[in-house]
């Protein structure tokens, strides 16, 4: 089964501050060791680059350079792999977000659901509760162990 990252649980892992970040700490390090094919997608990568080497959000922001390279790191990995829109990627998007009454950030959310039906991924890690609005995927959430979908 292939599954994706959101960014929030790069975010956690990278925050050492984050009362998140053991958690999310512990499940990416399973998943990095693990078999499992990984899809990071593009606008996942770019929120996590955005919000680590933010100098006022994260309390202990990393370079640009640091953040690059965990990246790098993880995409060397033989079962991760990069994913960004296909050439249908605009109907999927349009599909999926009139389906789910998408509106605001939640269209970001749709986007990925969008990449994931693209790339035939079925799960997404997250924190992030507003993924559970897409009835045609499934959620892990490594923080607080739910899983639905």
């Amino acid at each position: 089964m292939t599954f994706t990252i959101d960014a929030n649980i790069l975010i956690y892992e990278t925050n050492v501050d984050a009362p998140e970040h053991e958690a999310a700490r512990e499940a990416l390090a399973g998943a990095w060791r693990g078999s499992e094919e990984i899809v990071l997608f593009a606008p996942v990568v770019l929120a996590y680059l955005r919000n680590v080497t933010h100098r006022t959000l994260p309390s202990r922001p990393v370079s640009v350079r640091q953040a690059l390279a965990s990246i790098d790191q993880v995409l060397a990995l033989d079962h991760v792999r990069f994913g960004s829109d296909t050439s249908d990627g605009w109907s999927i998007l349009r599909e999926v977000a009139l389906r789910h009454d998408t509106y605001g950030g939640v269209v970001h959310d749709a986007h990925i659901v969008a990449l994931m039906h693209q790339h035939g991924v079925g799960t997404i890690w997250t924190h992030d509760v507003d993924f559970r609005r897409f009835d045609d995927i499934r959620v892990y959430d490594p923080v607080t162990g739910y899983r639905g979908g």
